[in-house]
């Protein structure tokens, strides 16, 4: 009789688990406690940032296609980085907010 890779892997831990012996961890739990609220604030501070660069990038872009397609070239720009300034504002007080609101 053939046993499969999967079946022979759940065996093995099946007869591991009745020797007594656990698969579990059974240090501290508080560790992964902290690593996923650390996970969790990395990827907030990971998704501010991104917001920032996005609507940097997409008004500055904008403002230089603009000059392109209309022929006004440093002006639509400089306004297209003004805009772009503004939204990375408007991004920072609402994560204030946010963050004001859960303490």
């Amino acid at each position: 009789m053939r046993i499969g890779i999967f079946q022979g892997a759940f065996a093995c831990r099946k007869k591991y688990n009745q020797g007594g012996l656990s698969l579990k961890n059974t240090g501290d739990e508080r560790f992964s406690d902290q690593f996923g609220r650390s996970v969790r604030a990395l990827s907030d501070y990971l998704g501010m940032g991104l917001q920032i660069a996005v609507s940097f990038a997409f008004f500055v872009f904008l403002g230089y296609w603009a000059d392109g397609r209309f022929g006004t070239s440093p002006f639509l720009l400089f306004v297209g980085v003004l805009a772009g300034l503004a939204g990375m504002v408007l991004v920072l007080l609402k994560v204030a907010g946010q963050a004001n609101k859960k303490k």
